[in-house]
C-alpha cells in the first residue's frame, strides 16, 4: 500500500462526497469531472501515438479514460497499465478487470523503458515538484 502524501490524500478523501456544495464525483462517474475519452485534447494525444506500439503506461489514470479512448480509436492490440495514486480509483477499476496499479509517479513499480507509450494528463498541476517523475 502507498503511503498517501497530503496532495494525494485530498482525492481519496473526498471522491464521492459534497465539499461545501459541491459534488465531488465518485470513480463510476470521475470521466465526466475529468473529460470523457473523446474530449479534444484526448483525442488530440491518441492521434499522435503509432498504432505499432503494443503497451501503454497511463500515469494518473483517474477513470481510465484513455483505455476507453485507445479502444474507440482502434487500438484493440495494445496492452493498457493505468496507475493512479488514489485507493478508491484503483480499487475500483481493478473490480472492473483493469489492468491498474496503485503507485506514486515518484515511484513507479516498473523497469525503464517497459512501455512504448507513457501518458500522463493533468497531473503534474498537483504536484509540489516535477522533475522525478
Amino acid at each position: 500500500m502507498v503511503k498517501l502524501k497530503d496532495h494525494h490524500q485530498w482525492w481519496e478523501t473526498n471522491i464521492g462526497t459534497d465539499l461545501r456544495g459541491i459534488r465531488i464525483p465518485g470513480p463510476e462517474e470521475w470521466g465526466r469531472y475529468m473529460a470523457d475519452s473523446q474530449h479534444a485534447d484526448r483525442k488530440l494525444m491518441r492521434a499522435r501515438i503509432d498504432k505499432s506500439c503494443k503497451t501503454l503506461l497511463d500515469v494518473g489514470c483517474g477513470a481510465c479514460e484513455e483505455l476507453k479512448g485507445l479502444k474507440e480509436d482502434g487500438f484493440d492490440d495494445m496492452k493498457y497499465t493505468g496507475v493512479d495514486v488514489t485507493p478508491k480509483l484503483v480499487d475500483y477499476w481493478k473490480a472492473q478487470g483493469v489492468d491498474i496499479v496503485q503507485a506514486d509517479c515518484e515511484e513507479l513499480p516498473f523497469e525503464d523503458s517497459n512501455f512504448d507509450v507513457t501518458t500522463a494528463r493533468h497531473i503534474i498541476e498537483h504536484m509540489p515538484t516535477f522533475e522525478k517523475p
